[in-house]
């Protein structure tokens, strides 16, 4: 049975700061609306909870103020491109510089796949080839503060005036300036962007794809902060509106991470850019939807399923490791690093934060978790359930994932259609970075047809349809993130206790389930405090490998 307690400071010594590890928050997936969020009773805390960005409606340059395809100032070679000016000058969405990239093929495609150069597409029709940019723009973090941003541009000049915007946000590729899209070390990682362009540019859309706010730009990746990460994305796209004269009419495509964070678009742009049409969102094997009661990276995970050399809980240590690091970078001096971080979880993050991701997974694995953490991580992210809207949004979930958790997926997409964001679910016979193929003009999922209505601004019928929730067995599920996962409240100070039926079981001693593919799996969930049953759940999903 899983005990739910409060945050215990670090000074009640070595067995008191294991349970306090123990009882981390969560990283990624945010399963309940907002009125059930009203409702939880969050663990006291120094910082007092959750914390609210600063609203903020930016005045903003129009297409054609300046002459298209030119920037603020005059772009400087090498690194010193990534490093601009104090102030930053102009408005968000303003590009500061740009420059046509030395290196088309590999920023479309990605570094290592090789002699690729004839793979910069064609314009259809004409013996033209697509125009790939590197820019540097101007954004606003969730203060407000400025923060520049880098992206990657795709357009056709002759074309671009009547043409569309497509924004492709990457996943959690690592934490290096070079795991963003320019000048990545991550292979083939970015080549959706390619896809995106071979099947949007040439039937009128201009394709922006940024890197995560803080890659290959000054300051730590915030990817996983609700405001930074929406903000960012919005600001990409009024880049792309003023640099190339397309028209602000935009749909906002993004993998992974960058799906969970897409989620939010839609309801940020209302006030933060209400110029901007967000016509529709792909949410493309999502992480989740974010926000502080999140069962993906479920903290829990780390000390109670973690074994020597056990990569899932290597890749939640990392994941919480980027997670202090982010809510330094964007909530100082109200969080700070020194309170959750050993000495030797400092020395490890010292030593991760210029790499991707799976070279740190690797690095990360050999240090068990209470070597590095000291004590719970207060989530104080609001998420982007703040940020829902009644944007169509084209959900794709993959069958043969093995890294987006098919559980929390299913929650994503159940607090989306609660929430009346019109949601069409897609499901695809592809693995993690094979969903990247739904981009692609061949691919037969029907995301053609429907972006080619929502980019006129209908909403199709046929959202919100249901889906079948499922377990993977590849997974191992702690009672705390199956509660989460199943919608309940888990007041401070509760106990969770799991009994199953069918392909899965309990590890009781451990407390967390496994599943065994091929059939169903029946839970009930009770949450008590003391002797008396808080709320009581009970549910079948199917189970798959």
């Amino acid at each position: 049975m899983t005990n739910i307690r409060p945050p215990l400071s670090a000074d009640r010594g070595p067995r008191r700061r294991r349970t306090a590890a123990l009882i981390a928050g969560t990283l990624i997936a945010v399963i309940l609306p907002d009125a059930a969020l009203a409702k939880r009773e969050d663990p006291p805390g120094k910082h007092g909870g959750l914390v609210e960005d600063v609203r903020i409606t930016p005045a903003r340059t129009t297409a054609g103020t300046r002459p298209a395809f030119t920037g603020l100032l005059a772009a400087p070679a090498g690194d010193a491109f990534f490093a601009p000016p104090t102030p930053l000058p102009g408005a968000p969405g303003d590009v500061i510089w740009a420059t046509r990239s030395p290196t088309p093929c590999e920023d479309l495609w990605g570094a290592l796949l090789g002699s690729c150069t004839a793979r910069i597409p064609p314009v259809r029709g004409t013996n033209r080839t697509v125009e790939v940019w590197r820019i540097l723009y101007h954004s606003l973090d969730r203060a407000g503060r400025p923060r520049a941003a880098s992206a990657i541009l795709v357009a056709d000049p002759p074309t671009a005036a009547t043409s569309r915007i497509m924004v492709s946000q990457h996943g959690s590729y690592g934490l290096g300036d070079h795991c963003g899209v320019i000048e990545s070390r991550r292979g083939g990682g970015f080549a959706g962007i390619g896809m995106a362009v071979d099947s949007y540019l040439s039937k009128g859309w201009v394709v922006i794809a940024p890197s995560a706010p803080g890659a290959r730009a000054p300051g730590v990746q915030t990817s996983v902060v609700s405001g930074d990460a929406s903000r960012s994305i919005i600001d990409a796209a009024w880049a792309a509106h003023t640099f190339t004269g397309a028209l602000p009419e935009t749909v906002v495509h993004g993998h992974s991470v960058g799906g969970m964070m897409v989620t939010g678009v839609g309801g940020e742009a209302v006030s933060y850019a209400p110029q901007l049409r967000i016509r529709g969102l792909i949410v493309n094997a999502p992480a989740g939807v974010s926000g502080p009661l999140s069962p993906v990276f479920d903290a829990t995970r780390g000390p109670t399923i973690e074994k020597p050399l056990d990569y899932p809980a290597a890749r939640t240590k990392t994941a919480t490791l980027a997670l202090i690091a982010a809510y330094e970078q964007a909530y100082a001096p109200t969080f700070r690093s020194e309170e959750y971080l050993t000495k030797a979880g400092k020395r490890v993050w010292q030593r991760i934060k210029d790499m991707c991701v799976d070279e740190a997974v690797l690095y990360v694995v050999g240090h068990p978790w209470e070597k590095l953490f000291t004590k719970t991580v207060e989530h104080i992210d609001t998420g982007t359930m703040r940020r829902l809207s009644n944007v169509p949004t084209w959900f794709v979930v993959a069958r043969n994932d093995d890294t987006a958790d098919p559980l929390n997926s299913y929650h994503a997409y159940q607090t989306l259609c609660a929430a009346g964001q019109p949601t069409y679910l897609s499901i695809v016979e592809y693995t993690h970075p094979q969903t990247l193929h739904v981009l692609a003009e061949n691919d037969t999922s029907g995301l053609k047809d429907w972006v080619n209505q929502v980019a006129v601004g209908n909403v199709p019928d046929g959202a919100c349809t249901g889906m079948q929730p499922s377990l993977a067995a590849w997974q191992k599920y702690t009672y705390n993130q199956l509660a989460l996962a199943t919608g309940m409240q888990v007041p401070v100070n509760a106990n969770i206790s799991v009994a199953t039926s069918g392909h899965c079981r309990t590890k009781t001693r451990r407390e967390f389930v496994t599943v065994t593919p091929g059939g169903t799996c029946s839970l009930t969930i009770t949450i008590s405090r003391g002797r008396r049953t808080h709320q009581t759940h009970t549910q079948s999903f199917t189970t798959t490998p």
